[in-house]
């Protein structure tokens, strides 16, 4: 799986933000040790901002495709955040 089939495969902002975020948590609960309050809140933040970018490209007429492929370059970025956060090692 290529870097970009793996990022497109994840971002469905499509979908309810609330409800999405909820079934991530829960999964994570599962699978994962706890995650420290300021990762949940930049995941948070995150699944805000791309469901929002994602409705307004589409609503100003962008393909789904390329809305999706756009959520999924900024969904990188937060990524890239939440991995300075965590120290090395983790």
């Amino acid at each position: 799986m290529t870097a970009d089939n793996f990022l497109l495969s994840d971002t469905h902002p499509d979908k309810d933000p609330v409800c999405q975020l909820k079934s991530i948590l829960l999964q994570m609960k599962e699978r994962c040790p706890p995650v420290p309050q300021d990762i949940t809140a930049l995941a948070w933040k995150a699944q805000l901002r791309l469901h929002k970018t994602y409705r307004r490209l589409t609503a100003r007429g962008k393909r789904s495709v390329v809305a999706t492929a756009a959520v999924a370059r900024e969904l990188l970025g937060f990524i890239w955040s939440i991995g300075q956060l965590v120290p090395l090692g983790a």
